[in-house]
């Protein structure tokens, strides 16, 4: 009488799907879009150099899969993890702060991005790389306590120089604040090595030869702290 209940019943037995983490790193490059990248302290500006910062980055990433990032006033995932580096190359000339459909700078929504993707992929381990031209003082706590938080490495380049420049808007004019003022965004190194030594990554400051991305990938480390 048992099993003929529990035949009429029909009861289905199937395999449920289960999460697939990810054996190898995935990677996340994160870049920043604020207006603040059109300062011309380095040459043409930080926005271009950073771009080329971008593309050999990604170019020296030879495992796992890269996704990338652009922020302003709010994060967007520009492409999804992927083994093609020469698609993502292809998507960073034409990133600018004015496309951007929110002005401004949240960093904190572009690592969270950056972070979800990887999440959302099952990388359970993995490495950020920001490319930033700075953050402000209220924002580095925030940025802190993510950052320590969570399982992935966060990798930071620093675009610009300590003494800074005005920022060149596309029609030439130098941006100017509410009193007139001219702008001159400065590159404060300190805040964003803070940022990468709490998740245990590594901080560089812009440089004219390869260095800078061998520190960040963890190439001759020794020999570029030497």
């Amino acid at each position: 009488w048992f099993i003929c209940v529990v035949a009429l019943a029909g009861p289905v037995w199937e395999r449920l799907p289960q999460p697939v983490f990810q054996v190898q790193e995935g990677h996340v490059v994160v870049i920043d879009m604020s207006l603040s990248m059109r300062a011309t302290d380095v040459s043409p500006d930080r926005l271009t150099r950073a771009k080329y910062k971008a593309i050999d980055l990604i170019n020296s990433i030879d495992e796992g899969e890269t996704g990338l990032v652009a922020y302003a006033g709010d994060a967007f995932t520009i492409s999804p993890l992927t083994a093609d580096a020469g698609n993502l190359v292809a998507l960073l000339p034409g990133l600018s702060p004015e496309i951007m459909p929110v002005a401004g700078s949240d960093p904190y929504r572009g690592i969270q991005e950056a972070a979800d993707l990887l999440q959302n992929a099952g990388y359970q381990q993995g490495n950020i790389y920001w490319l930033t031209d700075g953050i402000t003082l209220p924002q580095a706590q925030d940025l802190r306590s993510l950052i320590s938080e969570l399982p992935y490495t966060v990798n930071i380049l620093g675009v610009g120089t300590e003494e800074g420049a005005p920022i060149r808007q596309l029609d030439g004019q130098l941006l100017k604040d509410q009193r007139g003022q001219i702008v001159i965004p400065k590159l404060r190194g300190q805040q964003l090595q803070n940022l990468a030594s709490a998740s245990g990554g590594s901080y560089s400051k812009l440089s004219a030869g390869d260095s800078d991305i061998k520190r960040l990938t963890g190439r001759n480390l020794l020999h570029n702290n030497a």
